[in-house]
């Protein structure tokens, strides 16, 4: 996106870019086009919770496979869901408490 004055255009490229192609990350060519890819690229506030969910049950779990609203979890999942909090950390979202102690 060219059109750095225009904020929209960038988040929306950006949300298309991470939600519908999986892009983690995107260049920006003027400090104007920063906070609307950091918007666009910051999982969900619903992520982040599903996200912390499912860590904290499988640390309780001792990481073996755990089953949550009907669907098996395991390891493979459970990189999936960090990776989503590291995201999640790395673009300014806030993480619940019990997030922050995974990077304690």
């Amino acid at each position: 996106i060219t059109e750095f004055d225009d904020t929209f255009a960038v988040e929306n490229a950006a949300r298309r870019a991470s939600q519908e192609l999986g892009y983690t990350r995107m260049w920006s060519i003027h400090p104007a086009q920063i906070r609307p890819i950091l918007s666009a690229m910051s999982p969900s506030e619903s992520d982040v919770e599903k996200a912390c969910d499912v860590l904290m049950a499988a640390q309780r779990a001792d990481w073996a496979p755990i089953s949550i609203r009907g669907k098996l979890l395991d390891r493979a999942s459970y990189r999936y869901f960090w990776q989503l909090l590291q995201r999640a950390k790395a673009t300014g979202r806030r993480l619940p408490a019990e997030a922050q102690s995974f990077f304690e």
